[in-house]
């Protein structure tokens, strides 16, 4: 920041081997931050040993739950369809309340960003994994730095315990993101 910031207050055109030298100091400070907070989710990830079975529809329930009691998401309709036949999945619940929840926030903000609209949630039995799929009416900018720190602590927590999780951008104001949870362990 501090480089950025030294290369806006300069007066006058900057020479093109201080700006080239300034960014690329930039890009090693960036890949030295986003290491460090790869590692700090590395150990923050849940422990195999922290396994419980979850049932998926009950922990998406609780967290549309907590969903509706933020203020900023009031505006938002959420339109759930559960599977009914969803088996139970092996993985620590707090892990998987945790990624829901920031999936949900995200979307639900972009949503917002977007001036509301319906969210659209559903979990379904696909092969040897329960999937919750959430559908937003809204863009995800994936450049934003809150957006990056938010996938990164999501990945380094679920990948570890077999889970995928996905994301798609379709023409237009459709964001899709796929949660994937092995329902038979290691198996996503």
């Amino acid at each position: 920041a501090g480089v950025a910031q030294d290369l806006g207050a300069a007066e006058g055109s900057v020479p093109a081997p201080r700006v080239a030298e300034a960014a690329q100091r930039i890009i090693e400070q960036a890949q030295r931050a986003s290491m460090a907070s790869r590692h700090l989710a590395e150990l923050a990830a849940p422990q195999a040993s922290d396994l419980d079975w979850v049932d998926v529809n009950a922990m998406v329930s609780r967290v549309l739950q907590l969903m509706h009691y933020d203020k900023r998401y009031r505006g938002i309709e959420f339109a759930s369809e559960f599977d009914g036949d969803l088996p139970a999945v092996q993985a620590p619940a707090s892990a998987l309340q945790q990624v829901l929840m920031q999936m949900a926030t995200l979307g639900c903000d972009a949503t917002r960003a977007a001036a509301g609209g319906a969210v659209r949630v559903l979990t379904r039995h696909a092969g040897a994994a329960a999937e919750v799929l959430l559908e937003f009416p809204a863009r995800l900018d994936f450049g934003r730095a809150e957006v990056q720190r938010s996938l990164l602590l999501s990945r380094a927590i679920i990948e570890p315990l077999g889970a995928r999780l996905a994301f798609r951008q379709e023409h237009g104001p459709r964001l899709q993101i796929k949660l994937a949870w092995p329902a038979a362990p290691g198996k996503a």
